[in-house]
């Protein structure tokens, strides 16, 4: 098992394999690890499969723990399940970005796994955070 199997957890990649099987997809759970952990400050990622609800920590959930942020998961959770039920199939734009002025929250719909990310917003102003994307 490499270090990024190991980071993403083996439930989640239980899920993205037996997905693969199921519905022939190519995810690279690798690719989208990496690409989660470039943005700058993550504090926390999540998949969420729409059919069961079950949650698969990418990042930074054992954190979550120590801090505030457990009082807003919950939260965040049902907020980005509520989108992906009432997000228009034929929209082009499949990504939620909630704002506060401590964090950001991240909710992007990509066939039937909701991904959330939860970033710390810089402490200068005018600084912009990357934009999160699915597509390679």
């Amino acid at each position: 098992m490499t270090t990024i199997q190991r980071k993403l957890g083996r439930r989640y990649q239980r899920y993205i394999s037996a997905r693969q099987k199921f519905e022939d997809k190519e995810d690279d759970p690798k690719d989208l690890w990496e690409r989660i952990i470039k943005m700058s400050d993550v504090l926390s990622a999540m998949a969420i499969d729409i059919q069961t609800n079950d949650i698969f920590p990418l990042y930074g959930l054992n954190n979550v723990a120590r801090n505030d942020l457990n009082i807003y998961c919950r939260e965040y959770i049902e907020m980005a399940i509520d989108f992906s039920l009432n997000i228009n199939p034929s929209d082009e734009v499949k990504i939620l970005r909630i704002r506060s002025q401590e964090r950001e929250i991240i909710i992007a719909s990509d066939d039937g796994t909701i991904f959330v990310i939860i970033q710390s917003l810089s402490k200068e102003k005018g600084s912009t955070l990357p934009t999160f994307s699915l597509d390679s």
